[in-house]
């Protein structure tokens, strides 16, 4: 049944990628819990995810869709490379910034020479995570040595609902 699991788990993904389950009526934090829990037990490395500060916080959907691809790229990224037998999220607004904190206890990189290969060689995951951080203004700081596990921290300025205002939607 492995396969049809891990079927199941992509249609998840994919419809996870779309719109992440419960956003608007469970909120930004219980819905990356969830996500978390799944990681967990799908792919049996758990997740110990901790928030702070988010409880009466009106972010707007934008922002909350953004912070969520975050944590489930990081959560990829740590699948696909780090061979990790625990992962830390910690989400946590404190104004006026939001901050993620991914760690990882898996294999590491030397984060001087990962940053000077070319092509392919830059972690995917890392680029598109560091992109959409940009995009946000926000910044993402790496810290990771072989076989000393990956820290990834990344602080964005809030964005907080706007009342009445016309959004507009970054398609990404």
């Amino acid at each position: 049944s492995g396969g049809l699991q891990k079927t199941i788990f992509g249609i998840r993904n994919m419809a996870y990628d779309l719109r992440p389950p419960g956003l608007e009526e469970l909120g930004l934090a219980e819905t990356i819990y969830r996500f978390c829990d799944d990681f967990t037990q799908m792919w049996h490395v758990p997740v110990d995810f901790q928030s702070a500060g988010l409880k009466n916080l009106k972010l707007d959907y934008d922002t909350q869709i953004n912070l969520y691809r975050l944590v489930q790229e990081g959560l990829t990224n740590i699948r696909k490379h780090a061979a990790a037998s625990r992962i830390k999220v910690k989400l946590a607004a404190a104004f006026p910034n939001i901050i993620i904190r991914i760690e990882d206890n898996g294999r590491g990189f030397d984060v001087q020479k990962r940053a000077a290969a070319t092509g392919q060689e830059k972690r995917m995951g890392l680029r598109s995570m560091q992109e959409r951080v940009t995009l946000l203004n926000g910044e993402m700081k790496l810290q990771s040595k072989p076989e000393q596990g990956t820290k990834v921290f990344i602080k964005l300025p809030f964005a907080v609902k706007k009342s009445g205002t016309k959004e507009h939607h970054l398609n990404r």
